[in-house]
């Protein structure tokens, strides 16, 4: 089809006596009459033109599996998820509005012994997507309902992309437009030329989905035995029973963010300023006033999302087949954990210890992706920061260098897709990397099947990735868009 269209095209430009703007063969008067095409003809008559439907109608129906490539013996199944996602749109007379929905079922955490933290966050889900409605009337566009909005110029490392919660279940395993969630928000831009006011308000607190503390990719387990606890989690203590419980309620004045912008695109240039009032999505751990027994039934572990502002610049630049891209933040009132999250108490019993500390912290991120050889795209993103009173015994490294690239390669008219991705912090990544390779195939318009592996390297220090030292998978699955 692609070769006929290129055929097709050449003949129209290099054969002038077959194009439409030639005398005596188009559709002005040229002496054979009005009616008439050049041939004698009588044309046939316009018909009336149907309008577009104002609604539109989308889905994708995924079928997920996987298996942990060093627990085969004990634990092979890690994935078998199957997901629907339905949509529908409307636009007509300046108005716009959308509705979809999500569900997912995996039966691999359905299984009796499942515990039910583990089991509410990957064995089913059924929730809301997108819905909104917007409108436009002059300079100005106004849209509210649960919404999703790339904030900044970051691909993977962005230092603004605060907005949204994010569905962390699966850790690298998904781009970041994949990972976004919709949230309840009131969002006003304003256009004049090449300038661009935004404000966004979001009055839901939706803290998206992470592993149970000692979930599939839960931090617990790892915690514990990086702090000397490893004899105690022999003797049955990640058995029991452990969740999040979030301080914050869903709704209430204390939890509304208010997020705003000014944006400028010129040629091949685009500049902007951020501010925002946020709450940290990932929160801290607390230990209260009254800190549980870690030997308890069922644990619940306290997640404290506190408030810090956050403010900065972000542009990007095309040069050529290059696309640069540059973010710098600063952050002012952070929360994070200092200490150890587990300590032994007088009669020598783990309980939580988790202590909390305020940071100011200033980060900045630079990014490139070339697009210039044939079929082939190369990404690349580094951030770091400064913390000007940095506590020496923080829980998980903050302002370290991390790195994200990706490489990928289309053959076979685009339809075949090869791509590398990897991640890692620290100057010499003692803090952990993963790195993913998967290869996806269009099997017809709409329907990819795809096949790929990664790797967990947790590193020598305490980092994000600790714990997942047995966590190297196979995956594959079939996605049907329509």
């Amino acid at each position: 089809m692609i070769l006929a269209l290129t055929v097709g095209t050449a003949l129209a430009q290099d054969e002038g006596h077959w194009s439409d703007d030639d005398a005596g063969w188009g559709d002005e008067d040229d002496g054979w009459g009005e009616e008439e095409d050049g041939w004698g003809e009588p044309s046939a008559p316009a018909g009336p033109v149907k309008p577009p439907s104002p609604l539109s109608f989308d889905g994708q129906v995924s079928t997920e599996e996987a298996l942990w490539i060093e627990r085969l013996d004990e634990e092979p199944l890690a994935k078998a998820r199957q997901s629907l996602d339905l949509g529908v749109g409307f636009s007509k007379n300046g108005w716009r509005a959308r509705v979809s929905g999500h569900a997912e079922v995996d039966p691999v955490y359905l299984r009796d012994g499942v515990d039910p933290s583990t089991r509410a966050t990957y064995g089913w889900q059924a929730r809301p997507g997108e819905a909104w409605v917007a409108t436009s009337f002059g300079p100005v566009d106004l849209s509210v309902g649960r919404q999703e909005v790339a904030w900044g110029k970051g691909n993977v490392l962005g230092l603004f992309d605060r907005v949204n919660p994010k569905d962390l279940r699966e850790p690298g395993l998904a781009d970041l437009d994949d990972v976004r969630l919709p949230v309840t928000m009131f969002k006003a831009a304003f256009f004049a030329g090449d300038h661009k006011l935004e404000a966004i308000v979001v009055p839901e607190a939706d803290w998206g989905y992470r592993s149970p503390p000692d979930g599939p990719f839960g931090l617990l387990p790892g915690l514990l035995e990086h702090q000397g606890i490893g004899q105690i989690v022999a003797d049955g203590l990640i058995s029991k029973e452990y969740a999040w419980v979030h301080l914050q309620d869903r709704w209430g004045a204390e939890v509304i963010q208010g997020f705003g912008s000014w944006t400028w695109s010129g040629k091949g240039v685009d500049l902007g300023l951020y501010g925002a009032s946020a709450l940290d999505q990932q929160g801290v751990i607390v230990g209260g006033d009254d800190p549980p027994n870690l030997l308890g039934d069922d644990i619940a572990i306290p997640i404290d999302h506190r408030r810090s502002t956050l403010f900065g610049h972000a542009g990007a630049a095309t040069v050529g087949g290059t696309v640069l891209r540059w973010e710098a933040a600063g952050e002012l009132g952070r929360a994070v954990n200092v200490g150890d999250v587990v300590a032994l108490d007088a009669s020598g019993l783990p309980t939580f210890d988790a202590q909390t500390a305020e940071i100011d912290a200033y980060t900045g991120l630079v990014g490139v992706s070339y697009a210039g050889l044939p079929r082939t795209t190369l990404d690349l993103e580094v951030s770091g920061g400064y913390v000007p009173d940095k506590p020496d015994d923080m829980l998980l490294p903050w302002g370290e260098l991390q790195y994200a690239v990706r490489a990928q390669h289309k053959l076979l008219r685009e339809r075949l897709a090869l791509t590398a991705a990897g991640g890692g912090i620290g100057p010499t990544l003692a803090y952990g990397l993963l790195v993913r390779a998967d290869v996806a195939y269009e099997l017809a318009d709409g329907l990819r099947a795809n096949l790929g592996w990664i790797t967990y390297q947790p590193g020598e220090e305490l980092g994000p990735l600790v714990g997942l030292e047995t966590h190297d998978r196979v995956f594959g699955g079939v996605h049907w868009s329509f």
